[in-house]
């Protein structure tokens, strides 16, 4: 009578058994995320601790590099004195010595690059793909385009090797081992002549993401108001060539001059006091006398770009946090090291794959010259780098609002084919490139320019260093 129906318990059992089921995989996933959650934290702070030691390894090479140079310029100024005293002037020395701190200028931070990607991986921050391509795309583009645009910044050496194919040949030694650290302030050789151009700004890109229509308020509302499609932009500012004096990574930012005298520090209207102490500082390092005649010699000498060695909190913005008053002698923005890191975290929790951890850190070279003068009082490059210290990015020269990896090829490789042939062209992995497509959606517009109109009143800027609404930026250290 009742063989056809499943007891009463054996249904019970049944729905236990998936109410069991269930929990065991909420328990499951629960301890995948715990496990992905601390695995991640763990990768944040090894990601942050390396990022802090290659920044300082690579500013540590600069101050020493500066350091060589210095005494190589003193070693020239005695050289040229026991020259001088012997009634003939002999320049092949100080020719020879011009070439080394040539040398010395490109070698030293491209050893900064190779410390701190050794940094990195005794931090077990291992090679990133990304960066170790985009570097070698680099390579190739010195190899194919320097030799005919720039001149060489150092003799050939033998073997009939030009100095670029040197300077390519280190960049490769490196690329080859993986680059797990990405120099984040470099200064190229091509570069845009200005940065004002609204393509050449990351946050535009931004504010086109996440729809923030208070920045467009605030810098570009004509353009939300005004634009049509991408042949409207402005031409994009034209290409200057640096001078080939540094190198393009962690550059110390020197230039060269001939004559001494012409310095600015040592130049009128009071030459003589100035030029007697820079004589007694050359001569304390060169070890030998200095006259007063070596500072009028047609030779090169090596200085720092008055450009680059500016005060730094000429260059910081207005009410900057620092913990205490920048010391005067220290108020030299110059030379600095920021880096990237792009670190992964493999997720075990199932769907979530693996993300790519992102630290940025930067650092700097410190010193000061005797009686606490700072280190570019007289222009010249003298010894008296002392100490590194890490710094924030804010402070450093890195772009003032960041920017996301493949942002060099964008401006370099993207928008010159955007500008001609519109988004159409454009990769489609490229970050910034979708939000360009997106830009150019009309009711995309129209959505940013209907929600000013009703809110615009809501925008507001906070009192705060930080070059945009909000007193800040989004490195936010």
């Amino acid at each position: 009578m009742n063989a056809g129906r499943p007891a009463p318990g054996c249904a019970r059992s049944g729905q236990a058994m998936i109410f069991v089921v269930m929990v065991l995989v909420l328990l499951a996933f629960v301890a995948f995320w715990q496990f992905d959650l601390h695995k991640t934290l763990y990768v944040k702070m090894r990601a942050r601790d390396a990022a802090d030691a290659a920044a300082l390894a690579a500013a540590r090479w600069q101050g020493q590099t500066l350091n060589l140079i210095g005494e190589l310029n003193a070693i020239q100024a005695v050289l040229l004195t026991e020259s001088w005293l012997e009634g003939e002037i002999d320049t092949a020395e100080a020719e020879a010595l011009d070439d080394l701190r040539s040398r010395l200028s490109f070698v030293g931070p491209v050893m900064g690059l190779v410390a701190a990607n050794q940094t990195a991986h005794n931090n077990r921050i291992y090679s990133n793909p990304y960066y170790t391509a985009q570097f070698t795309d680099h390579i190739a583009r010195i190899r194919e385009e320097y030799d005919r645009q720039f001149a060489p910044p150092w003799d050939n050496g033998p073997g009939g090797h030009s100095a670029w194919h040197e300077y390519a040949a280190m960049l490769e030694a490196i690329a080859r081992q993986g680059l797990a650290v990405m120099p984040d302030n470099p200064s190229w050789f091509i570069d845009y002549m200005d940065r004002n151009h609204p393509l050449l700004n990351p946050a535009f890109y931004d504010a086109v993401a996440s729809r923030n229509w208070c920045w467009f308020h605030f810098y570009q509302r004509a353009l939300l108001e005004r634009y049509t499609n991408w042949r409207s932009w402005p031409n994009l500012p034209a290409l200057m060539q640096r001078e080939p004096l540094n190198a393009e990574v962690f550059s110390l930012h020197l230039t060269r001059v001939r004559t001494a005298a012409n310095w600015p520090a040592l130049a009128p209207p009071h030459p003589g006091e100035r030029i007697d102490e820079w004589l007694a500082r050359a001569q304390a390092h060169g070890g030998g006398a200095v006259e007063p005649d070596v500072v009028w010699l047609d030779v090169a000498w090596h200085g720092y770009n008055p450009a680059d060695w500016i005060p730094w909190t000429e260059f910081l913005a207005p009410g900057f946090p620092f913990a205490t008053p920048v010391r005067p002698e220290y108020d030299v923005l110059g030379a600095d090291a920021a880096v990237r890191i792009g670190a992964f975290a493999d997720r075990i929790t199932p769907g979530l794959g693996h993300g790519q951890i992102l630290r940025t850190a930067a650092a700097k070279p410190f010193g000061r010259l005797a009686d606490d003068d700072p280190i570019h009082a007289f222009g010249m490059v003298l010894p008296g780098f002392q100490d590194v210290r890490l710094i924030p990015m804010d402070a450093s020269t890195a772009p003032e609002q960041g920017s996301m990896p493949g942002w060099t090829d964008h401006i370099y490789e993207h928008l010159p084919i955007y500008t001609q042939r519109g988004p159409g062209a454009l990769p489609g992995g490229c970050y910034y490139c979708r939000q360009l497509g997106r830009w150019e959606d009309g009711e995309f517009r129209q959505s940013g320019r209907a929600w000013l109109e009703q809110y615009h009143h809501t925008c507001h800027t906070v009192t705060g260093p930080g070059p945009g609404p909000g007193g800040g930026t989004r490195r936010g250290h």
